[in-house]
């Protein structure tokens, strides 16, 4: 059952306490124990980023100061901002208990539980999801969460999306009008909201704006040591595998071989992944992020 919380209208209202709170989360530096494996580079300017590509294309980096224009990062911006001005827009939540994530949706042989259930698509308004979730401003059931997930909010909320702009430029490698043809989504939510396991079909440079997350990446090559949903036309891009930090080495053996990067992205960094790097994402404080998707496995500077 979705949570009544969200059939009531938003009463609490933003203070200077909440907004300094707020503030010191998103940009919090605190990075958790690193995993075999290392960070990625860490790049600065559309130059030294494709010269990276041309030389590693399988490999991630961090971008740094892609974002520095972007009003966003400012001290004007904020989720109660967000909440007091665009509240009434109604948005589509992932909506899960007892841990649950679309898997439990999708895979023919999930466990049937009322403690662990997920629903995609459950609209509300944005300011109320914003005040149970992200700002913590009403009782949420215990073991309930909920993620503005793989939305295009910025085409929604012109002016959240002027406020992220300029684009990075290492959009699209470089190219204006491969940029201008790039997909936009936006993910959105509380700490600990997870995306699993997965590899997308386009390169993906995912910029983060407000708070942190920790991303783990495997390179495309590894595939062989994913263990995809290989029966599951839905889940076929998604691993079987429930967590990176816990899997279980006698079901998934050749798991602990793959070569694993691993970072905190802080607020106003980027991640490039190129496309088909398989990825599990986790918020470690409420987060606002931004990703941008263009092109194939196979194309960029090269055929990087």
């Amino acid at each position: 059952t979705v949570p009544s919380m969200f059939a009531a209208t938003a009463t609490r209202r933003s203070t200077g306490a909440a907004a300094r709170i707020w503030r010191f989360i998103s940009t919090s530096t605190h990075r958790l124990t690193p995993d075999a494996g290392g960070e990625p580079a860490r790049l600065r300017g559309v130059q030294e980023f494709l010269d990276f590509r041309r030389a590693h294309p399988e490999q991630c980096a961090i971008v740094v100061g892609a974002l520095d224009e972007w009003p966003l990062l400012g001290p004007d911006w904020g989720p109660e901002r967000l909440r007091d001005e665009h509240g009434d827009v109604e948005v589509p939540l992932e909506v899960s208990t007892g841990g649950a994530d679309y898997r439990d949706a999708y895979r023919e042989d999930a466990p049937r539980s009322r403690s662990r259930t997920f629903q995609a698509d459950h609209l509300v308004r944005l300011g109320d999801f914003i005040d149970a979730f992200v700002l913590g401003g009403r009782d949420v059931p215990p073991g309930v969460s909920a993620y503005l997930a793989q939305h295009d909010l910025l085409a929604r909320i012109p002016e959240l999306g002027d406020a992220c702009s300029p684009t990075p430029p290492q959009v699209g490698d470089g190219d204006d009008a491969q940029r201008e043809r790039t997909m936009r989504r936006c993910w959105f939510g509380p700490r600990g909201t997870q995306t699993p396991l997965h590899r997308d079909p386009y390169h993906n440079v995912l910029a983060q704006a407000w708070g942190t997350k920790r991303v783990v990446c495997f390179p495309p090559s590894d595939e062989d040591k994913m263990y995809p949903f290989t029966a599951n036309g839905f889940l076929r891009n998604t691993s079987e595998i429930e967590d990176v930090d816990d899997a279980d080495e006698s079901e998934f053996p050749l798991f602990v071989k793959a070569k694993r990067v691993t970072t905190t992205l802080n607020s106003g960094e980027c991640l490039f992944m190129p496309a088909g790097t398989w990825h599990e994402v986790r918020a470690t404080s409420a987060s606002l992020s931004v990703s941008y998707w263009w092109g194939r496995r196979g194309t960029g500077p090269a055929g990087a």
